[in-house]
């Protein structure tokens, strides 16, 4: 991600964990944090104008679409769309 900082970019993760938050003004956001297919996690945002168009259904894969951006030294994907990908889990840890 370092090296895309200020550019538009997709990224493919598995959802590891969800912070829904209020803004100031009482607006919804929320922040993802993911781990992608060579095992390094990343973090994105989704600011109320996103987060109130789409919202994270569950485990899975996403695509995200957004702007890396980087704040006191962290980089994170400032989202602008995201969707879930349709997966099939793997038969030996059970249907979930």
């Amino acid at each position: 991600m370092h090296a895309h900082i200020g550019k538009r970019v997709a990224m493919l993760g598995y959802l590891i964990h969800v912070k829904a938050t209020d803004t100031r003004h009482g607006q919804r956001m929320t922040f993802g944090s993911f781990i992608d297919t060579a095992g390094d996690f990343w973090d994105s945002s989704q600011f109320p104008d996103v987060a109130a168009c789409y919202s994270f259904r569950g485990r899975g894969v996403y695509r995200l679409t957004g702007i890396v951006e980087e704040e006191f030294g962290h980089v994170a994907l400032r989202t602008q769309h995201f969707e879930k990908l349709p997966w099939n889990p793997d038969p030996r840890y059970g249907a979930k």
